[in-house]
């Protein structure tokens, strides 16, 4: 379909002469995607140092490439020397890629939206960008590719480009170039054409499924429609990389199993779910049983960031759907044990994260005030079952401070991203009714439980005083022991 649209945008170039510059199918793409023009007033970037490119690139492979591995690494380093050597003799693709991979790796770097890496990002970008039309296409695995990269982008800056249309763009592509099926035995592809074309697949199925869910809207293309394998773990050499797949293929695992039962309970009406309690316990069982499976040689910023998605997930399962509206007492108590674990969690990571290199994007925001308000409604509606009465003062200051941590996490990235404020604001005035409930039921229990160890203490001399043979006036303290138990 995209090829015809493609071929049609073609021919009314050559009709109309004068719009042939301005009109193809990579700057329509774009444009639709666009959120704002601040691109246009960034200037192009030069190529950085060749040792600070080295650097970048490193910090791209080693913390976004080993979970969404849409490049041929060995033609990538290919053309970071062909780049290099002259800019202007190196194929449209491989420059792309070279500014699009150094404008991630800065940005995911960055600490606030006015910072140098930004700017240094949004010209990489602007650089990039200049290849549009030759790199962007539709019936071309580096159409899929060059789109990719730029959705990587739009997560870590937002303020430029939609994300959700992007992914939308390179599912499109990627359908009409057949890489949801697996191609005939007959087409003799070599396994090292045959294991990209599937991380290729897997990294837009895994973009598409978690950015859909973060924003809850429907998925670009069904399950029903896929028949890809994964991609190899082990040989290297067929797979023509070095990064480790362990990662990467355990993430799109994960993404496999959500994408089942999103697409059950978001996607498939608002008729009840019979056995709503078994439907739910299967499943995350089987989130029970991917954590387990977790490969121990990733790195350790790598699994924080599988931990942080596992737990959000199994919030997410548990959490109100439309075939599901209300969630049982033991749904309930998912939510509030993961919800509890993923603030403490985050709110750790983050104040490591200068020192552990954790990569995360506005995505994570949106994550974060979804676990914060489902955090919330289920202290809201089932506080009695979550805290009963017999629960010790510690566990109240601990739901308190689950709640503060999601303020947290919301607070320390408005910075970085200035649309997190409203997050931020939104969940805090949320917030404000739950936790001063809390706060006044911790000091009501904390005074009767002083008045308790006051009274015991009055007994337990009064029964001290009736052992000696003393004449006790107990009575007072009896009374008022009784009155209280």
């Amino acid at each position: 379909m995209l090829t015809a649209i493609a071929r049609a945008i073609n021919a009314v170039t050559r009709d109309f002469y004068g719009f042939a510059n301005d009109i193809s199918f990579g700057r329509i793409a774009l444009r639709a995607s666009s959120v704002s023009s601040i691109l246009n007033s960034k200037p192009r970037a030069r190529l950085p140092p060749r040792h600070t490119a080295t650097r970048l690139v490193q910090h791209y492979f080693d913390k976004i490439f080993t979970t969404l591995p849409c490049l041929n690494e060995s033609s990538f380093f290919g053309a970071v020397e062909s780049v290099y050597r002259d800019e202007s003799a190196a194929s449209p693709f491989d420059v792309f890629c070279v500014y699009m991979v150094l404008a991630v790796g800065t940005m995911s770097l960055s600490k606030s939206q006015d910072s140098p890496a930004a700017h240094n990002a949004a010209c990489f970008v602007k650089a990039a960008l200049e290849h549009t039309d030759t790199v962007i296409t539709p019936s071309e695995l580096k159409g899929v590719q060059a789109t990719l990269l730029l959705v990587q982008y739009s997560m870590l800056e937002p303020s430029h480009f939609n994300s959700w249309y992007l992914i939308g763009v390179a599912s499109r592509i990627m359908i009409d170039i057949g890489l949801h099926q697996e191609p005939l035995k007959i087409s003799k592809r070599s396994p090292t054409e045959m294991d990209l074309r599937r991380r290729v697949f897997y990294c837009v199925y895994t973009l598409d499924r978690s950015i859909s869910m973060v924003l809850q809207r429907p998925f670009t293309f069904s399950d029903d429609s896929v028949l890809v394998s994964l991609p190899r773990v082990s040989d290297a050499p067929l797979r023509n990389t070095l990064t480790p797949m362990a990662a990467a293929t355990h993430l799109f695992k994960l993404r496999m199993l959500q994408s089942d039962w999103y697409q059950a309970l978001h996607l498939s009406g608002s008729s009840p779910l019979p056995n709503a309690y078994e439907y739910i316990t299967h499943h995350t069982a089987a989130l029970q049983s991917w954590r387990d499976q977790i490969p121990p040689t990733m790195s350790s910023s790598t699994r924080d960031w599988l931990l942080l998605e596992w737990h959000y997930l199994n919030i997410y399962i548990a959490a109100p759907s439309p075939r599901i509206p209300s969630s049982s007492p033991t749904s309930m108590s998912q939510i509030y044990t993961h919800s509890s674990a993923y603030s403490r969690f985050f709110r750790q990571i983050l104040s490591d994260s200068p020192s552990s290199g954790f990569v995360y994007t506005y995505h994570d925001a949106l994550r974060t005030y979804f676990v914060g308000s489902n955090l919330l409604h289920a202290l809201y509606r089932a506080e009695d079952t979550l805290l009963p009465p017999t629960v010790c003062e510690g566990e109240l200051e601990r739901a308190i401070d689950a709640v503060e941590g999601i303020s947290d996490v919301l607070a320390g990235m408005i910075v970085r991203w200035p649309d997190a404020e409203a997050l931020t604001d939104k969940f805090s005035a949320e917030a404000a009714f739950v936790t001063d409930r809390l706060r006044k039921r911790k000091e009501v229990e904390h005074r009767e439980r002083r008045r308790y160890e006051w009274l015991g203490q009055g007994q337990a001399q009064t029964q001290a005083f009736v052992m000696g043979g003393h004449v006790a006036t107990a009575d007072f303290g009896n009374v008022a022991f009784y009155r209280y138990t």
